[in-house]
């Protein structure tokens, strides 16, 4: 992990209680459908791992590890890589609704965090999907809809043509 880390916040209001957002993240069912993928393999446990293909027909896939699990409010984990960063996952009771904050820490590689950027905003934006539709969105069904290229270019990046 370098020295410098950052934290970048993606949050949105969802139409569900926190015990049935909370679910999403800890039934591999639910995770699946919010995560568009019938690729996955949950061991939902302090120390336990989920390994998810993101991309099934690119056949992209990442393991993360649970290091903390406070249902149904908090949940703190990384991917297992060799540089891994806390992702944590918190719920907050608001109104009808849900409060669902993912905070990423993060290094200063400029790529990697305008992906994770776009990746979190997916998974909020399906996640609210799947809670006023019952289906979770495709990355394609995302971006289709004008999602994920409006993000302003970031301090130091050329604009890239989309």
């Amino acid at each position: 992990m370098s020295e410098t880390t950052y934290a970048m916040t993606a949050r949105k209001m969802i139409s569900a209680t926190p015990a049935e957002v909370w679910a999403t993240w800890s039934n591999p069912d639910l995770y699946a459908a919010i995560h568009a993928t019938d690729r996955s393999d949950m061991d939902f446990r302090e120390g336990g791992r989920l390994a998810v293909w993101f991309f099934p027909d690119k056949d992209v896939g990442e393991t993360f590890v649970y290091h903390e699990i406070d249902a149904p409010r908090r949940l703190v984990f990384s991917w297992e890589r060799e540089e891994t960063y806390p992702v944590t996952v918190t719920l907050t009771p608001y109104g009808d609704g849900t409060l669902l904050e993912i905070v990423q820490e993060c290094d200063a590689k400029i790529e990697w965090t305008r992906n994770l950027l776009m990746g979190w905003a997916w998974i909020l934006d399906s996640t609210e999907a799947y809670f006023r539709t019952g289906h979770g969105l495709t990355h394609a069904e995302w971006t289709a809809a004008g999602n994920g290229y409006s993000i302003a270019p970031l301090a130091g990046e050329k604009p890239s043509a989309t």
